[in-house]
């Protein structure tokens, strides 16, 4: 993945914890919802995707480095 920007202070995340939260969020949400993830550092946008390909997922990332990483994912 992309490098991490202290300047914007992202955390350090594995694609385990990633791949964890992304089970919580889909675990509290409702038949045909739908999630809308603001600031992507964690990349849990992908590992949603990964677990429910179907999902629909919408992501607002400033970033301009992580934008172009998850457009090509």
């Amino acid at each position: 993945g992309p490098a991490m920007k202290l300047r914007y202070e992202q955390q350090f995340c594995t694609p385990h914890t990633s791949q964890l939260r992304a089970a919580e969020l889909l675990r509290a949400l409702a038949p045909g919802g739908r999630i809308l993830v603001l600031g992507d550092d964690d990349l849990v946008s992908l590992a949603l995707l990964r677990q429910n390909p179907e999902l629909q997922v919408d992501t607002l990332e400033l970033d301009v480095d992580l934008v172009a990483f998850l457009k090509q994912h």
